[in-house]
């Protein structure tokens, strides 16, 4: 392989390792912060207590899907822990369960886990 090659192949394991929990530095108290993991497209994974992406940036008409990949129930719930909105709720979902939403109005859309309220995530629709 070539050094070009090398390179290439280091980068785009450092790329996966990096984008592979959606957190900067180690979880849990101690001070540290969270760097939220932004991406494009309309996939969301529930796995390992968390939403990744954490903030997905999605079009006018999007339909986002969350797929629920950890053995404990797990809700996708519109707003913040303590003001939930009704904009949408998936209710209790399984390990591979999925749930879909289509986003139709221009905004920051926060959700959460109703059961777990430190899992967040935002979709924002442009």
């Amino acid at each position: 392989m070539s050094g070009l090659g090398v390179l290439v192949l280091v980068a785009a394991l450092l790329l996966a390792a990096c984008s592979s929990n959606g957190s900067a530095g180690p979880s849990g108290s101690g001070g540290t912060t969270s760097i939220p993991v932004t991406a494009t497209g309309n996939q969301v994974t529930i796995k390992g207590f968390a939403f990744s992406p954490s903030v997905l940036q999605v079009k006018v008409g999007t339909t986002v899907v969350w797929t629920q990949e950890d053995d404990t129930f797990h809700t996708v719930t519109s707003g913040t822990a303590g003001s939930p909105t009704s904009l949408f709720d998936s209710g209790q979902l399984a390990k591979g369960g999925t749930f879909r939403f289509t986003l139709t109005q221009p905004g920051n859309y926060p959700y959460f886990c109703a059961d777990h309220a430190s899992m967040t995530g935002e979709v924002r629709v442009s």
